[in-house]
């Protein structure tokens, strides 16, 4: 740190202006010469104190147009210097500090008694002689009493003093051949062919080039530019990411102003509630709301990444949650998080790029921003939030498979494993409610409970019309022809009095827009252009559609195909589904962690409740209900049917 005062050659920059005190006066008035042309502006020594102040004064050495030397080299702060360069200053500051004492100016008269003092007191066997000591001062004071003045620095760049440029050119060109390369050349190995590449020259030239050491080549690799060496070696984007500067990043002024969604697979085995049996790591799909840090919805399953997922959590996310306590009674608070977001980030997933969640999003007014390609940290409030609840609840957990191989060690995660996925859901719904969204945040002045509450008194959380309004915005929207078999979607038929109605005033085979719920094949919803409204349309066949999902649809066409079945009424879509219980209990039994997590994927409550069914005890079903008529060719068609092109 430099020392200056208000005297006659005093530099200073003044608004920004390099100037020098030429003149002060006996009542205090500066007169200070401006370096660009020579312009006098005069000032008081307290307005000059007072801008001093307010940092619009900086005090410089005593020449403006000094050029800055090697000896001249000063670093800002002692604490940034070697520790041993540090003592050398000091100790040097000590000879000089005494000598301030007994001298106004720097001279070589009386010295020898102040060495003798100073030393005793240092306890310095190799004292300096007095004119060192001189020398020291006279350095120490054209460094404007600066402490790092005291500092020797050596000449020139470390590694290069004692060669010439075609060393440099050499060095320089083998540097780019084989060291900044993706294939890793170890220093060793560029030192040898250095020396190889040195004597080849020597052979042809006047002019040999020294050849340096070990050491020298190692300094000379250590100064290359380290951001140039990463890109060449790992890559542009893993050296970006390393130099990377972190600031605050985006800041919501309001509460769901930004939610950030992703998923992870959780770092911990879970195992089949009834056969024991690991069945693999259960995924999660997170809304994270920015503002509150508060998690707004979570999924917690043997989905993979995908648009379905996306639109449970999305669902949970959007819908008050007192449910949840209900359902795990030893949870203690409430976790009151809801509302549409106004904007969702998302990752370059393909679930994220679907048009039906486009639709979604447009639907209910939700803005849809994605993050650069390979940018995680463009959405990092979500992605620490999955990375606390791994660490704080996954890896302590029985079964966990940590963060790494390295972490893991020898550790064993499948035969450890005594989780159930339904207690799982539950520790991790009881540490987000009662643990996380109590404790203090560190980017919150509190806990993300308080922060949501906060939150509230500034904006009041949006909600669509209705539930059942959110469940068609959530459904899957496709296109189908209207025939009088009603509506066909992969292989399940839809028919109404309504859907009659419809196909008169547009014609047979016109085309319609249906949504379907991915989660309950039941029934569907057809938009009707005439009223501007979807009609709730049921499946002609209840028992079997009601509460399916589509993916244990799909299985159950794929059993029919293996078993060629030409054509299936309710009987035989129970053997079906019978057959797909059998087949799912199996594969809870195999050896295949695989097999067992695809089962898990198809077993449901619904398909459970519906195993219990007996077929000999079901109704009936008419075929044709009064007032609706129906031939031979109403009877539905489950023959083996080419795919329509949005199946």
């Amino acid at each position: 740190m430099k020392i200056a005062s208000l005297q006659v050659g005093q530099a200073l920059i003044l608004d920004q202006e390099h100037c020098t005190i030429v003149r002060i006066t006996e009542n205090d008035l500066c007169s200070l010469e401006r370096t660009k042309d020579r312009a006098i502006l005069t000032r008081t020594k307290a307005e000059l104190i007072n801008l001093f102040l307010i940092e619009k004064v900086v005090f410089q050495g005593k020449e403006t147009d000094k050029k800055p030397t090697d000896t001249n080299k000063q670093a800002m702060d002692l604490k940034t210097l070697p520790e041993k360069q540090q003592i050398i200053a000091l100790k040097r500051y000590e000879y000089i500090k005494e000598a301030e004492k007994q001298h106004l100016e720097p001279c070589c008269v009386g010295l020898e008694s102040i060495i003798a003092k100073v030393s005793q007191q240092l306890a310095d066997n190799n004292p300096p002689s007095p004119i060192t000591v001189y020398r020291w001062w006279q350095r120490w004071r054209k460094g404007d009493r600066n402490i790092t003045s005291l500092v020797n620095y050596q000449r020139g760049s470390k590694g290069h003093r004692k060669f010439n440029d075609q060393f440099k050119a050499l060095f320089n060109e083998l540097l780019e051949a084989i060291y900044l390369k993706r294939e890793k050349c170890t220093r060793q190995s560029f030192h040898l062919a250095l020396c190889h590449k040195i004597k080849q020259h020597n052979q042809i030239t006047r002019e040999p080039i020294n050849i340096p050491s070990q050491a020298t080549s190692y300094r000379m690799l250590d100064n290359v530019d380290k951001y140039t060496v990463m890109a060449a070696k790992y890559g542009r984007r893993k050296a970006e990411q390393y130099f990377r500067t972190v600031g605050k990043g985006i800041v919501p002024e309001y509460i769901l102003e930004r939610v950030e969604v992703d998923h992870t697979p959780l770092d911990v085995m879970v195992v089949d509630e009834i056969t024991g049996l690991v069945i693999g790591r259960p995924y999660l799909t997170c809304l994270f709301e920015v503002k509150a840090r508060m998690p707004l919805g979570i999924e917690i399953g043997f989905e993979p990444p995908s648009y379905l997922s996306v639109i449970r959590a999305l669902r949970q996310a959007i819908l008050p949650k007192e449910s949840i306590s209900q359902c795990y009674l030893e949870i203690k608070n409430t976790w009151p998080a809801f509302g549409i977001p106004n904007t969702l980030v998302c990752d370059n997933g393909l679930e994220f790029h679907s048009a039906q969640l486009t639709r979604v999003c447009a639907e209910l007014n939700i803005e849809l921003i994605y993050c650069p390609k390979q940018q995680p940290n463009y959405k990092g409030s979500v992605e620490r939030f999955l990375g606390t609840l791994n660490n704080q609840v996954c890896h302590q957990l029985k079964g966990t498979t940590f963060s790494n191989i390295n972490q893991r060690g020898d550790y064993n995660s499948a035969q450890e494993a005594c989780i159930t996925l339904e207690q799982l859901k539950e520790i991790i719904y009881q540490w987000l409610i009662d643990d996380y969204c109590q404790s203090p945040h560190k980017a919150l002045t509190a806990n993300p409970l308080i922060a949501w509450q906060e939150g509230l008194k500034q904006t009041e959380p949006s909600l669509p019309e209705s539930k059942q309004a959110l469940e068609l915005i959530l459904s899957h929207e496709v296109k189908r022809k209207l025939s009088h078999q009603g509506i066909q979607f992969l292989q399940l038929f839809y028919n109404t009095e309504e859907l009659r109605t419809i196909r008169i005033r547009y014609g047979n085979q016109s085309s319609v827009t249906i949504r379907v719920n991915l989660e309950n094949l039941g029934k569907i919803w057809v938009y009707d252009q005439y009223s501007g409204q979807y009609l709730i349309i049921p499946c002609t066949e209840p028992e079997y559609a009601e509460g399916i999902t589509l993916r244990q649809h799909k299985a159950v066409l794929k059993e029919r195909i293996a078993h060629k079945h030409d054509r299936i009424d309710t009987e035989s879509l129970f053997q079906q589904k019978e057959a797909l219980r059998h087949k799912i209990q199996q594969a809870n039994q195999t050896n295949s962690l695989r097999k067992r997590t695809r089962a898990k994927r198809l077993n449901t409550p619904a398909l459970k409740a519906a195993y219990d069914i007996n077929v000999d005890q079901l109704p009936n079903i008419p075929k044709a209900e009064a007032g609706f008529l129906l031939d031979d060719l109403d009877i539905p068609d489950f023959a083996i049917m080419p795919p329509h092109e949005d199946q």
